[in-house]
């Protein structure tokens, strides 16, 4: 990504697994090239990692890093596939917007009853980890507790170097998100060979401390996350739920799926078998 003084940062999100700039010492007017370094770790956890609370050590780059620069203690993917999430970090837009149909994030290993990823929004799956460290040590050991969006990431970098946002965006800067949105859309191939449980479009709405999960066949539940992190508690306070389900279907309401797509480009046979590998396509 061009038009960036060199930053360095991290970024793991649920089923995002992890984004990471770094900052390379260059200065605005230097005279060097403008550049960002993005590092996505694929499934990683965010709370699995020592700037997170945990404590089994196992994470020491990241955990410097984190110490290095600024952490948001609050971030979220936009979608339990990778490529939808990475579209999304790049564009600035959810997932409907920019047509993927795949996102970044972390892996269930047992919660709810589940394994894997890609069909539910949990936040085992969604939480992302976000550390951005600026050149020169600049904002070092900060800890940000504002909600954020992998789409605002867009917006962290604009602030940075100085580029133009594009128009048409959902990205915001940091400190004016009130609403973390996610999607999952049904897809008739996947749901074929998957079953019922997955055929069914999923949103979430976070507007801390409460999430909101509402699954296209009628089903929701609300969740107090602060105190109930692992999502086993639904909370029954009616007036709550309808104010957020009103705030999903604004959202919702404003986003449109682009009339095409180009054409993808033809992947050769040794990736696709990789990535089929993976579980990245079927």
């Amino acid at each position: 990504m061009h038009g960036i003084c060199r930053v360095f940062s991290a970024i793991c999100a649920v089923l995002i697994a992890s984004v990471g700039w770094a900052g390379l010492g260059c200065q605005r007017g230097s005279g060097a090239p403008p550049g960002v370094v993005l590092i996505t770790l694929d499934t990683t956890r965010a709370d699995h990692l020592g700037g997170y609370g945990h404590k089994g050590g196992i994470t020491p780059n990241l955990d410097a890093l984190a110490r290095e620069g600024v952490l948001y203690t609050r971030a979220w993917s936009t979608s339990p596939w990778t490529l939808p999430a990475h579209a999304s970090m790049f564009t600035g837009k959810y997932p409907t917007r920019h047509g993927a149909d795949l996102s970044d994030h972390g892996e269930l290993r047992g919660e709810h009853g589940l394994a894997g990823h890609g069909y539910w929004l949990y936040e085992e799956l969604i939480r992302a980890a976000l550390i951005v460290r600026l050149p020169h040590g600049r904002r070092a050991g900060n800890v940000v507790d504002a909600t954020v969006s992998v789409v605002d990431l867009l917006t962290i970098v604009a602030e940075e170097v100085g580029f133009r946002l594009p128009e048409s965006r959902d990205a915001v800067a940091i400190g004016e998100r009130n609403v973390a949105f996610a999607e999952f859309r049904r897809n008739p191939t996947i749901d074929e060979a998957r079953g019922r449980r997955v055929d069914r479009d999923v949103d979430v709405a976070i507007r801390w401390p409460r999430k909101l999960i509402a699954s296209g066949d009628g089903r929701s539940a609300l969740y107090q996350i602060d105190t109930d992190p692992g999502e086993s508690r639904p909370v029954a306070t009616a007036s709550i739920e309808e104010s957020m389900r009103a705030g999903l279907a604004s959202v919702r309401s404003t986003l449109v799926a682009p009339e095409s797509m180009p054409a993808l480009p033809k992947i050769p046979a040794a990736v696709s078998d990789r990535l089929r590998d993976l579980g990245y396509i079927e």
